[in-house]
This record gives C-alpha cells, sequence and structure tokens, in this order.
C-alpha cells in the first residue's frame, strides 16, 4: 500500500478542528464561534477547499501511478 502525503492535510484539519471547537466554563459546553458563527462559516470553507485539493492531489498521484 502506498501512502500518498499531502503538504495541506494539517492545514485541512486543523482549521476543521478549529471551526469545530468547544468551551467548557461554569455553565457548561458552548460552541466557541457562538457569538460569531460567520467566523467558523470561513473556517469551515477554507477547510472544505483544502479538503477538495486533498483529494484531487491524490486521486491524481493514483491515477499517475496506473
Amino acid at each position: 500500500m502506498t501512502v500518498i502525503r499531502s503538504p495541506l492535510f494539517s492545514p485541512a484539519v486543523l482549521l476543521l478542528g478549529i471551526a469545530a471547537m468547544f468551551t467548557f466554563d461554569g455553565n457548561g459546553i458552548a460552541w466557541f464561534w457562538a457569538d460569531q458563527p460567520q467566523g467558523a462559516f470561513i473556517l469551515l470553507a477554507a477547510s472544505t477547499g483544502l479538503w477538495v485539493l486533498v483529494l484531487r492531489s491524490v486521486r491524481k498521484a493514483h491515477t499517475a501511478k496506473d
């Protein structure tokens, strides 16, 4: 099995994780971006774009080997 590494994988995971962050306080669990959902949307859109590029590069590498 060949492992194909993309330099965009780490930023894609990081942006997705930041968009889905939660905070823990005395009131319980709250979504980190509750006051600014547009910030989370921007991070999610950027992460989606990076994931598309990651999957394209993996597919391109697989077709090049065949």
